[in-house]
């Protein structure tokens, strides 16, 4: 009888550690309430075990740990059992921030009539471009949306999507393919200048940051890293005379100079994507005292006499925290 007692002692315990963890489930109420009901047919059955074994001394010890044996293995199915039910609802809930969080950022995104706006407003009052462009303008049908639908997105939980490969899935496809080797395997080397994709941002550290974002979900893609910091002007002359890069990410200065001497072009380029995300300061690539005056003239000097296939969006991205250091990209 000891033992039983024993046993009976250590079902309460169970039972009242797991409805302590259970309180802390926000809405697992109903696997608790199966619990607690399984777990009072079990004390019903112990108590009916004691009068039998009353009854049937001389078998009572062997019964008895048999008994314990069967309750402990339907303790150990129940623990088993709500565990389960707590990693669906937990998957559920990721699931569910992972739609929340995708429809969050593509609602972020500016459509192609205010980018239009932002660009026009820039030119008037903050300088963007010479006088001799103020009278040069882009049609609405020469920006792309970047965002696509939430409802799209497949990605893992444990990956974040960069809105930079969100803007590709949403205007190119098949851009995998396109991106990789085997995809760039035809083109011709006076073309290795003219990167199918360019990427201009406002300084060096965000270009690093976009590169480490695309790395993430873009494999064996080469891309050309066309900024000034660390990175001399020759060198990077000859990484885009070399071989073909279908993606670029550069600043605007940089970009100015390289096609100023040659080494880049946009006459096979098909998408411009601008890295919208205001700095610190709350500056963006448009209102940034002297880096929008580059940006102004790559924007009307380069682009848009190649409109006609050039593509071009302001992409809006979350930065990393300024203490988290971006990891170094192949």
């Amino acid at each position: 009888m000891g033992d039983i007692l024993d046993d009976d002692q250590f079902l309460a315990e169970e039972a009242s550690d797991d409805q302590d963890n259970d309180s802390s489930v926000q809405g697992d109420e109903e696997s608790a309430v199966d619990y607690l009901e399984e777990s009072g047919d079990e004390g019903a059955d112990h108590d009916s075990d004691e009068d039998e074994e009353d009854e049937d001394g001389h078998n009572g010890g062997a019964n008895s740990e048999d008994k314990k044996r069967k309750r402990k293995e339907k303790f150990a199915e129940l623990k088993a059992k709500r565990r389960k039910l707590m990693e669906i609802k937990q998957q559920e809930e990721v699931a569910l921030h992972i739609v929340q969080e995708s429809d969050s950022e593509a609602n972020m995104q500016l459509q192609p009539e205010e980018m239009l706006l932002l660009i026009e407003e820039a030119k008037q009052r903050h300088r963007l471009v010479p006088e001799e462009y103020t009278n040069v303008h882009f049609d609405i049908e020469h920006f792309f949306n970047p965002a696509i639908e939430a409802t799209s997105v497949t990605e893992s939980a444990t990956k974040k999507l960069s809105p930079f490969v969100r803007a590709l899935s949403a205007t190119l496809p098949n851009y995998r393919k396109l991106l990789t080797a085997e995809g760039c395997k035809d083109v011709k080397s006076e073309d290795f200048g003219s990167p199918l994709v360019v990427i201009v941002t406002a300084s060096a550290i965000r270009a690093t940051e976009i590169i480490q974002g695309l790395h993430a979900k873009i494999h064996h893609c080469k891309l050309a890293k066309l900024f000034s910091k660390h990175i001399k002007i020759t060198e990077q002359i000859a990484t885009l005379a070399s071989s073909y890069h279908p993606i670029v990410v550069g600043t605007p200065h940089r970009l100015h100079q390289l096609i100023e001497l040659g080494a880049l072009s946009f006459n096979k380029t098909q998408l411009l994507m601008v890295d919208f995300t205001a700095d610190i300061k709350n500056f963006t690539i448009l209102t940034l005292p002297g880096v929008n005056q580059d940006f102004g003239k790559l924007l009307f000097q380069y682009v848009h006499p190649q409109r006609e296939h050039l593509r071009t969006a302001l992409i809006k991205d979350k930065p990393l925290p300024p203490d988290t250091k971006p990891k170094k990209t192949p």
